[in-house]
This record gives structure tokens, C-alpha cells and sequence, in this order.
């Protein structure tokens, strides 16, 4: 049986093994849209939650399916920690802790390239936050985000094309 049908059933083990296999990189996509340490905590704490409490609906269909259910509890309980919030609240910039596993260098400096960042579209910006501050694979995140993930590789081509456009070095 599967991680997922365990915890279909109720199975508490199968729960704790999916926190400790998702907690990391669920954290990493809230780390810099929840605005603090403290509130990507809570808003963690929500998303596996609402895990939990969801887990009877969700059906197994590989990784990349786990992933598109948990990443859309996040979407929604970001959504619901920042309610009544501007639009941007959920993305307030990327913050010292979340840039670990960030390789952007190829096109500019981090600090001019995070100053730029919200320039891009909504969804230019998810594409690229979740590609390299949260690491997810483009069928990862074509399955979050309900596309194709030929849709994403070139929406995360163009995205990068015009980041670099926005640099200084470009103007």
C-alpha cells in the first residue's frame, strides 16, 4: 500500500512520514510569501492541517500529485492568513533563509535580482519562485499550477528572459 492510502485510512505513521518528506519544501514555497519565520510556521502548521482533514479526498495519482494537493492547501491557507490583505502581502520578497537553494548567479546578482522580482507578472514570478526558491521540478509545478508542464518550461524560459531584461545591466 501507498504512503497516500495509509493515510487515507487514518494512519497516524503515514501522516508523520508525509510531514517529514514535505515539511522542508512546503516551508520553502511560505518562507518568503508569509513575511516572517513565525508566520510561514503557522501557515505550515495550517497546510498540513488542512492535510489531514482533506486527506479523504485526495487521490493518489504519482508524486507530482501529492505535490498539486498539498501546494494547493498552501495556496489557500496563505490566502486565508493574509485575508483582507493587499494582493502582495503574499509575496513580500525573498528573505535571508529562503535563498539556500538559489542559482540565479548565471544572470545577475541575488540582491538586484530579488529588488526586480516583483516586476514580473503574478505568474511569472510563482513560476520562477517555485522553481528555484521552493526547487520543484516543472512537472511539479505544471501539476500545482494545472498546466502542462511544456506550458511551464516555456513560461519559466520567457520569465527568465525578462528578469534578466529588468537588471541593470539591460537598461
Amino acid at each position: 500500500t501507498t504512503i497516500a492510502e495509509r493515510l487515507r485510512t487514518g494512519s497516524e505513521d503515514a501522516f508523520h512520514e508525509l510531514y517529514n518528506a514535505l515539511s522542508p519544501r512546503v516551508f520553502s514555497y511560505l518562507m518568503p510569501r508569509a513575511g516572517s519565520r513565525e508566520n510561514a510556521l503557522d501557515v505550515l502548521q495550517d497546510v498540513f492541517l488542512g492535510l489531514w482533514s482533506s486527506r479523504l479526498r485526495f487521490e493518489y495519482r504519482g508524486d507530482a500529485s501529492v505535490w498539486g494537493f498539498v501546494f494547493l492547501i498552501a495556496r489557500r491557507a496563505l490566502i486565508a492568513h493574509y485575508k483582507g490583505r493587499a494582493k502582495d502581502a503574499l509575496i513580500e520578497g525573498i528573505t535571508e533563509d529562503a535563498r539556500y537553494d538559489m542559482d540565479l548567479g548565471a544572470i545577475g546578482d541575488i540582491h538586484t535580482i530579488e529588488r526586480v522580482l516583483p516586476k514580473l507578472s503574478d505568474d511569472d514570478r510563482e513560476v520562477v519562485t517555485l522553481r528555484y526558491w521552493s526547487g520543484f521540478s516543472f512537472g511539479e509545478i505544471a501539476e500545482m499550477l494545472g498546466k502542462e508542464e511544456s506550458a511551464i518550461r516555456v513560461k519559466h524560459h520567457r520569465a527568465l528572459k525578462k528578469l534578466e531584461s529588468l537588471l541593470p545591466h539591460h537598461e
